[in-house]
């Protein structure tokens, strides 16, 4: 929402963002639990790979 008022010489502006219902993209969970990378991983992934059949 963009609000504004003006008197005489005087502007007075107001902007208004908001989001709402979305979900929030975690890059560094992305990251440490995608296994491509060399670099510190979770403990999630410890016991990630399973036979099959399992």
């Amino acid at each position: 929402m963009n609000h504004s008022v003006a008197y005489k010489n005087w502007t007075l502006s107001a902007l208004f963002t908001f989001s709402k219902g979305n979900e929030i993209y975690n890059y560094t969970r992305a990251q440490l639990e995608s296994g491509s990378t060399f670099y510190n991983q979770t403990p999630l992934l410890l016991k990630r790979w399973r036979a099959e059949g399992r």
